[in-house]
């Protein structure tokens, strides 16, 4: 069952195939942002430990990191699937050019 492509994927095949490595580039910042933050948790624990912190403003501390964490993270898993949807397409579409040039 072979489907052929129309204008508009084609267009769309070009202009994901385009945007992909930067965007793959912008998945790796908010990887590097989701291990910076997990650096600057370990870094308030340990002046939470030495008792440059007080409790309270650990506490406090360790409440926004944690929610930037979580909301980095979502914005990981959203990004990644989305990567992973344009690579599908464009694997689907190529093998679908390969297929129409046999």
């Amino acid at each position: 069952m072979s489907r052929f492509f129309d204008k508009k994927d084609n267009d769309f095949y070009k202009k994901v195939k385009k945007k992909l490595p930067s965007q793959k580039k912008q998945m790796k910042t908010y990887e590097r942002q989701l291990n910076q933050i997990l650096n600057i948790i370990e870094e308030g624990r340990e002046e939470f430990k030495n008792g440059i912190m007080t409790e309270f403003e650990y506490a406090g501390f360790l409440r926004d990191s944690k929610k930037l964490m979580y909301d980095i993270k979502i914005d990981i898993k959203a990004f990644k699937d989305h990567i992973d949807v344009i690579e599908d397409f464009i694997y689907l579409y190529e093998e679908s050019r390969l297929r129409i040039l046999d």
